[in-house]
């Protein structure tokens, strides 16, 4: 039985990444569930029951009902996979007070996953949660229960915890269903003949402000490439800065770009084939080459748009960090400008390269077989006293806000 403890908030990555794997687990008659203390979104629910996979939701901080769940669901060879710091540790403190055995996995899949301290949090509680993330993650290393999706994860966790670069993290790449299109060759002349820049993703700055050096860098675009059009499809707390922003450009730019509400899965596959590149970072830029699509993948926490080169010539980066200082225009400009076999050798390896690094056949059954070193509890009487103590004062501290 695998479980996933996770928010179902918004159908981001982090729900997409579930499903697929949810998917193949069904496929492959493996039990999985998932557990959440947010069950709010309609859509992302509706995405799991239509797989028939079991939800199992219980109040924030209610241990005991936590506790009812995993020893239901208990059958001697559990694994919880965790997407956050804050699920991991109410695991394993799950663990300690019930005095259960099984592995608990926390799956880093956002590089800001295991910043130290909290942005909400200011002076001494900071300083508090700094010192105790910091000396609770050497013994989540220690036991293996630390996995990352990438490198740049594993970059930035290091950076943000001051750890030497020889601290060495398993990765999963993210599994994605690598299914050859037969019609390839047809896709790849269509796509050729388009126009079209398709970008997606949750618009929250700064983590995905690339949207804002995009629209920049397409208001010059304009004038290189007369029928040149950009399609965003996108939701979230920041919308609106990007509706503001095309809104200032001139008629003859903003004629040209379309702004689409988020869709389901499966509209946005369609959208994929129709574009002649994709810009964007994680899940989707993989997806994409997989669609025979020549990509780029873009940095993160900025507001302009940087690439370090085209995202089938290394694939182990979907997204790039803020050392990037190379602008993406030139790369967008020589797909645009490219010849027909050039684009065709382009978009071939755009799904070979990928495939062989992302096929989830090669990396659920790696997943399954994963062991941390321990079963029980990282945590000790002063762990869950600090524990205890942490989840007080940030409970506080949220109601003062």
């Amino acid at each position: 039985m695998i479980i996933f403890y996770d928010s179902l908030g918004g159908a981001g990555g982090s729900q997409t990444l579930k499903f697929r794997i949810c998917k193949w687990f069904k496929e492959h008659d493996i039990s999985c569930a998932l557990m959440t203390n947010d069950k709010n979104d309609n859509f992302t629910i509706k995405m799991f029951e239509d797989l028939n996979i079991p939800i199992f939701s219980f109040k924030t901080k209610n241990y005991l009902d936590c506790y009812e769940i995993l020893k239901k669901l208990d059958d001697n060879n559990l694994k919880v996979i965790c997407f956050t710091r804050d699920a991991y540790l109410d695991i394993e403190y799950v663990k300690y007070k019930g005095s259960m055995f099984f592995y608990n996995v926390l799956y880093c899949i956002h590089p800001d996953t295991l910043e130290s301290g909290s942005k909400s949090h200011k002076g001494i509680l900071n300083a508090f949660i700094t010192k105790y993330y910091k000396n609770i993650l050497i013994d989540i290393i220690d036991n293996k229960s630390l996995v990352m999706m990438d490198h740049i994860t594993a970059k930035s966790t290091r950076k943000y915890n001051d750890l030497n670069d020889d601290v060495v993290f398993p990765i999963w790449w993210l599994p994605m269903y690598c299914e050859k299109i037969e019609n390839y060759e047809e896709i790849i002349e269509k796509s050729y003949k388009s126009n079209k820049i398709l970008t997606a993703g949750r618009a929250i700055f700064p983590f995905k402000g690339y949207f804002m050096g995009l629209i920049k860098d397409f208001d010059k675009l304009c004038s290189e490439f007369p029928d040149i059009y950009l399609e965003i499809v996108s939701d979230g707390p920041d919308i609106d800065k990007i509706k503001s922003f095309i809104d200032s450009l001139d008629e003859s730019v903003k004629k040209r770009i379309l702004l689409t509400s988020w869709i389901p899965y499966d509209e946005l596959n369609n959208k994929i084939l129709e574009c002649k590149l994709f810009i964007g970072m994680g899940t989707t830029v993989i997806d994409s080459s997989l669609k025979y699509k020549p990509s780029i993948a873009v940095g993160y926490n900025t507001l302009e748009n940087k690439a370090k080169c085209l995202f089938y010539e290394d694939v182990h980066y979907n997204t790039v960090d803020e050392s990037c200082k190379d602008d993406a225009y030139s790369l967008i400009s020589k797909v645009m400008n490219s010849s027909y076999e050039d684009y065709k050798k382009m978009s071939l390896l755009s799904f070979s390269n990928t495939e062989a690094v992302y096929n989830i056949e090669k990396i659920i059954p790696e997943i399954l077989a994963y062991k941390t070193n321990d079963m029980k509890s990282i945590f000790n009487y002063k762990n869950v006293f600090i524990y205890g103590l942490y989840n007080r004062m940030k409970s506080k501290n949220n109601k003062g806000n």
